[in-house]
């Protein structure tokens, strides 16, 4: 009988896969781990069915074959972590199913931008221990994000546009540059506080989801005077404002003395 998801861990002899294993189109699942893998055979891609593939702890030197994963439109989970010689990765399928995509502990230096636009209902995106300098604007506009780590790289910055991402309950960022800059926040004060530093990606637009309406923070920024000037205490002003945006500009208001 086929087995839809075999299992080819730790074959520490396993240097490559066939061509042929693109006519198993009954196959569901396919775990590689622990192999000496150093890429993947373009007739992968022709395994309409595959929904997990785990290539994890191999020695992909560089990305894993575009031709096949790409094609790859069923597929849910892609881990490609642990492949300690892997330098680059465009090859995110082509598929609104994938959800989970793992490339932590690898040699990234580059993440591509529009590839990660190909996978839009992407929830969890692990991008840990890696080299990268800067994340792409793309990241943002990952509407259904739910998890992000990009943890222990060299990032200075990260992109303003994951604060108005509106699934998003984890970011992870220890181990970078930025964190002396941003200390230690839990995610929904980091995400407010993101906001305050720039707009939402372009592309979230269409889902109905833009900056901040400026007349509602005019609005929250002249109670908050309002109620400093006539020291009322804070909590009072504070109690029913919505999350405060302070621009970096002078805040002025005309208000009436008390």
């Amino acid at each position: 009988m086929f087995d839809s998801r075999p299992q080819l861990n730790e074959c520490i002899e396993l240097t490559s896969l066939p061509n042929s294993l693109g006519g198993c189109t009954g196959l569901t699942a396919l775990s590689a781990h622990n192999c000496k893998l150093t890429g993947l055979p373009a007739g992968l891609g022709d395994c309409a069915g595959l929904r997990t593939l785990d290539i994890s702890y191999n020695k992909i030197v560089e990305s894993v074959e575009p031709a096949g994963v790409g094609r790859l439109s069923a597929l849910e989970t892609l881990n490609a972590s642990f492949c300690r010689q892997m330098g680059t990765f465009s090859a995110v399928p082509a598929s609104s199913r994938l959800l989970r995509l793992y490339l932590g502990h690898n040699r990234l230096s580059r993440v591509d931008g529009p590839a990660l636009l190909r996978a839009p209902n992407l929830q969890e995106l692990l991008l840990n221990n890696n080299l990268l300098e800067s994340l792409p604007d793309e990241v943002g506009a990952l509407l259904k994000l739910k998890l992000v780590d990009f943890g222990c790289n060299s990032l200075q910055s990260v992109p303003t546009g994951l604060g108005y991402l509106p699934e998003l309950q984890r970011i992870s960022y220890a181990g970078n540059p930025c964190e002396v800059r941003l200390g230690t926040r839990d995610t929904g004060d980091l995400k407010r506080f993101m906001r305050t530093r720039g707009p939402p990606h372009p592309a979230l637009a269409a889902a109905g989801i833009d900056a901040e309406d400026e007349s509602d923070a005019s609005g929250e920024r002249a109670a908050l005077c309002e109620g400093l000037i006539s020291r009322e205490p804070l909590c009072t002003v504070l109690r029913d404002l919505a999350p405060l945006r302070l621009s970096r500009g002078t805040l002025t208001h005309s208000w009436r003395r008390r």
